[in-house]
């Protein structure tokens, strides 16, 4: 029995939470293992690392010998920010915020949802942000936000001053 067909390199990002379930390969009955020979074949629940799997087939009865996988799992730096504050006035916007890394994207949750737009208002509360590189996107890190209300203007009122007809010099 041929062993299937798979593709020699695949990668994934890390922050996507691989396991053997994303891994692909050509074949009836596929199983996958992390040795060459031997072992047993791992669950579709298994994460996966960066390093070489063993992907046979089954066919009738009988397990194939096994193709060899380099498998690539990425991880990428979360961007450097802090705490950002804002004053109501200046409307603030997601465009507002300051973050440093590679494709910079916000998140109004931890986790799912879609990048905010860069037009979105901001309000006081935690926001999250991540980067894009290699195509993979790190872990979101969460920022604390403060957007103040800036306070109204003071009144003026009439004022009186008192004058002193010739002051003495001590």
């Amino acid at each position: 029995i041929n062993a299937p067909t798979a593709d020699d390199v695949q990668s994934f990002c890390a922050s996507t939470n691989p396991t053997i379930a994303n891994l692909t390969a050509t074949g009836s009955n596929i199983k996958w293992y992390s040795a060459a020979t031997g072992g047993s074949a791992l669950a579709t629940t298994t994460a996966i690392n960066t390093g070489t799997y063993y992907v046979s087939q089954t066919i009738n009865g009988c397990e194939s010998t096994r193709t060899s996988v380099h498998v690539s799992v990425r991880t990428n730096n979360v961007p450097t920010v802090s705490a950002q504050s804002f004053c109501s006035v200046s409307n603030p916007k997601i465009a507002n915020l300051i973050a440093y890394g590679i494709d910079i994207k916000w998140y109004s949750a931890a986790t799912g949802g879609t990048a905010l737009a860069t037009t979105t208002a901001i309000s006081t509360g935690t926001y999250y942000v991540s980067q894009y590189d290699n195509g993979c996107e790190s872990v979101r890190i969460p920022v604390s936000v403060t957007v103040s209300t800036t306070p109204s203007a003071p009144i003026a009122s009439a004022q009186s001053i008192c004058s002193i007809a010739n002051p003495t010099i001590a």
